[in-house]
């Protein structure tokens, strides 16, 4: 009783520290944004009052931006939240404090001259960035620090967005793919609330929208078949969208110029496509959003220009968010979407506008509890719907590259977790023989690399297992390769080997399993073969005991290669008879003589 007694003190008290925190800094942080958005306001005001037209001075506001960052916050550079994030993860929360003015700053003369960009960078830099200076001067612990840091995210998130829940959580599940950190949601609620309350006290106004759902009112299979083709749809916009930012963003940087210069052309280059286009790609575009939201049908091509003008803006050094674009991308792709299929416009842009938020930035729960707040409950089961879908099309990719990715969005699927998205190396993982078959018919896995088999391996690469275990198997062919100096470090090796098993099992089916890794102090490309005496339980995809076991090692940086090894295996295996010699194995050699006759 007692030490039930003293939990309960604990968490009360723990839950008192942190309503206080999330109070303070959630009332600071709607102050500091609502600032932010006003003077941003202002300035979208005074382009009327220009002489000439307001992107004519996009080059300069360009230029002026690059320089503000590199000399005085390098930290505020490119669209903001992706920093925060970065900071979240690699330095405990820690941002400097002369981030807020700079991103302030940047933003605001990047929009004001019609640069693509959003508002929510900077108002995740002035949470963050705040919420860090006074974890600093308090003196709060690192794990403090990172918790009121995440807090801070929140109340700009909300307090830019107008949706108090759906920016909190945003605030959170933007930092992982596929988990939430549950011991900030308590704060990070308050710190949403108390910034957004803050917000519109002091004058912010938020746009929310009334949509017709009368086509929606009564369930029917074929709207819900509709929303499921809308997120299939959303998902390849969002997938579009990431690579279309990361292939400017990289072929820019290979522009052998000065920043600034290469900063100065890239605005004459966004005015020239001005000219053969529209003004309405330009700045935050919330008017097209509205057109959109309100019904008004739209040119099939908007979200795409819109895709480019952003890339543009934010590859040349513009500084600002990415949301609000992602926002004009998705609502007007839904407009698109509900022309195609002759469905209500307002509707689909509703959808759109949350479903590629979840694609492009993996956060399927904020977007949909956004579609509820911002369009109302009746949205909400099919907005859900087609923002998971969206998630999960987009694939492993992401317009924020720190995100630490958590989870496999399919099973498929052999991708490392725990590291930052653009990190990741995504490989086909085993779901079946036949459904692998079926991929590598249409995947060219090798290039041009040309692999056999039987080069591979000698009469020497083969054992004959007398194990029962899944470890005690794998110990010994690893020891094995060890012998036959195929490892340097057999530690590192077993332990990649055993990290791989944990994640999901390497038994592919048909009595077959394949563990493989590379490693950086592997020289050459190895299998050890093992042929169990009796079945070993492998947790197979189809549940049957495994009879041969390929071990496959090779070093880092040959992927296609490793892929190569990897498919020409499966295709050896395919074959019955062959399947079948290999089971019924007495003799190393005749196990080599299938690899040569193969």
């Amino acid at each position: 009783m007692k030490k039930k007694m003293v939990e309960g003190t604990v968490m009360f008290l723990s839950v008192l520290k942190w309503a206080f925190l999330a109070t303070i800094i959630g009332v600071v942080v709607g102050g500091l944004t609502t600032i932010f958005l006003m003077i941003l306001d202002k300035s979208i005001e005074y382009r009327g009052v220009l002489p000439v037209k307001y992107y004519y001075f996009l080059p300069f506001a360009i230029v002026i931006s690059i320089l503000l960052v590199k000399y005085f916050a390098p930290d505020a550079k490119g669209h903001g939240t992706e920093k925060v994030i970065e900071a979240v993860h690699k330095n405990n929360g820690k941002i400097n404090f002369s981030v807020i003015p700079v991103k302030l700053v940047a933003t605001v003369l990047t929009i004001m001259s019609g640069g693509s960009v959003g508002k929510e960078g900077p108002g995740a830099q002035i949470g963050g960035g705040t919420a860090s200076w006074i974890a600093d001067l308090f003196k709060f612990s690192e794990n403090d620090r990172k918790k009121f840091v995440i807090c801070g995210i929140s109340g700009g998130f909300a307090a830019v967005f107008g949706t108090p829940i759906a920016g909190a959580i945003f605030g959170v599940e933007v930092l992982f793919i596929g988990t939430i950190l549950y011991d900030v949601l308590l704060p990070s609620f308050i710190s949403g609330v108390m910034a957004y309350q803050v917000a519109r006290s002091l004058g912010i106004k938020y746009s929310y929208f009334k949509i017709d759902f009368s086509s929606i009112t009564n369930f029917s299979e074929t709207m819900y078949l509709k929303v499921i083709l809308a997120g299939i749809f959303f998902g390849v916009i969002s997938f579009l969208f990431i690579e279309i930012l990361k292939f400017l963003e990289k072929n820019i940087e290979k522009i052998k110029l000065d920043e600034s210069i290469k900063g100065f052309l890239g605005g004459i280059l966004i005015i020239g496509l001005v000219f053969v286009s529209s003004e309405s790609y330009l700045g935050l575009g919330i008017d097209t959003i509205k057109r959109s939201l309100t019904g008004e049908i739209l040119p099939w091509y908007t979200s795409f220009f819109k895709m480019i003008f952003t890339a543009l803006s934010l590859g040349f050094g513009g500084s600002g968010g990415i949301v609000t674009p992602i926002f004009y991308i998705g609502t007007t792709s839904g407009n698109l979407f509900a022309q195609l299929i002759n469905e209500p416009i307002a509707l689909f842009s509703a959808i759109g506008f949350v479903a590629v938020l979840a694609g492009t930035t993996n956060a399927p729960i904020a977007a949909s509890i956004m579609a509820i707040e911002l369009f109302g409950v009746e949205i909400s089961p099919y907005a859900a719907v087609a923002c998971v879908i969206s998630f999960l099309i987009s694939g492993h990719r992401s317009v924020y590259p720190s995100q630490i990715l958590a989870m496999k969005k399919s099973g498929a699927l052999d991708i490392e977790i725990g590291k930052e998205i653009e990190n990741t190396e995504v490989n086909f993982q085993n779901d079946g023989i036949d459904d692998i078959m079926e991929k590598l018919k249409s995947v060219n896995f090798g290039g041009g690399v040309k692999v056999k088999l039987h080069e591979l391996i000698n009469e020497d690469d083969v054992t004959f297992l007398e194990t029962t275990g899944v470890k005690d198997t794998l110990e010994v062919m690893i020891a094995k390769a060890k012998e036959k100096g195929h490892i340097k470090d057999i530690e590192e090796f077993k332990n990649a080997i055993f990290e791989r098993e944990d994640i999901v099992s390497t038994g592919i089916g048909l009595g077959i399993a394949m563990p493989h890794a590379k490693l950086d102090d592997i020289d050459e490309f190895f299998i050890i073969v093992g042929v169990a005496k009796q079945g070993l339980d492998w947790d197979s995809i189809d549940r049957k005991p495994v009879g041969v076991v390929f071990l496959i090692g090779g070093p880092e940086g040959k992927q296609k290669k490793y892929l190569k090894i990897i498919s020409k295996l499966m295709l050896l295996v395919k074959n019955e008879s062959r399947r079948e010699k290999l089971f019924n194995s007495k003799k190393a050699e005749d196990i080599v003589d299938i690899f040569k006759e193969f």
